[in-house]
């Protein structure tokens, strides 16, 4: 119903302002995933440390940018839900003696959940797979990482507590008595003989407050 004369009019280009290019760059699946991730993960990691605030407040911020990104292209139930799931599973491994049992549940609860997180968008406005299997692998990664860790650390002697005492030597002062460390400590021979005053024996166990010396 109208014509437009558009002879000799003038063309006037505009472009959109930084905070308007700002929000366009966050509506990326692949960015609002991550976000998402780091969100949980700092949320997290403040109500298990209290006191820290940066992890925290980190956190919060990533969790209304993903929140924002959300409100624009709308996520899977299923997808969050596994993905929550993915990331309480590898938090429980890291406090629970599973062997990585937890950890491999947890991977691919993380890994379908960000591939089904966008899963009604078109194709562009999902999650890259070389994305999530670049998570996964470092997630891996990390706990190959603390578990050599933390069984180098089972290995090493123990370096604080009474038990620094086994292996130490002794001085017999009495039939039941040793002084060792400082202190004067009960103790009894592995073999039942009569300890004589004026030896020097070895600690060999500790049980409470009674050692177990040999000659």
């Amino acid at each position: 119903p109208f014509t437009l004369h558009l002879a000799g009019a003038a063309f006037t280009n505009t472009s959109p302002g930084f905070l308007t290019r700002l929000l366009n760059t966050i509506i990326d699946p692949n960015l609002i995933s991550l976000l998402f991730l780091l969100g949980i993960i700092g949320l997290v990691f403040e109500v298990l440390h209290p006191g820290i605030v940066l992890p925290g407040a980190l956190g919060a911020v990533s969790m209304v940018l993903a929140l924002y990104g959300f409100s624009v292209l709308t996520p899977s139930w299923g997808g969050i839900a596994l993905v929550l799931l993915g990331v309480g599973l590898l938090i429980v491994d890291l406090h629970a003696p599973t062997h990585g049992v937890l950890t491999i549940g947890g991977l691919i609860s993380l890994g379908f959940g960000l591939v089904l997180l966008f899963q009604n968008e078109p194709a562009a406005y999902r999650v890259n797979e070389w994305l999530v299997l670049g998570i996964g692998s470092a997630i891996a990664a990390f706990w190959v990482f603390a578990t050599g860790k933390a069984l180098a650390a089972r290995r090493l002697p123990v370096e604080t507590g009474v038990q620094t005492m086994v292996g130490q030597k002794a001085e017999v002062r009495t039939p039941g008595l040793v002084f060792v460390d400082g202190a004067l400590w009960q103790a009894h021979s592995a073999d039942d003989s009569e300890l004589v005053p004026g030896e020097e024996v070895e600690v060999q166990a500790i049980d409470g407050l009674l050692l177990t010396v040999r000659r």
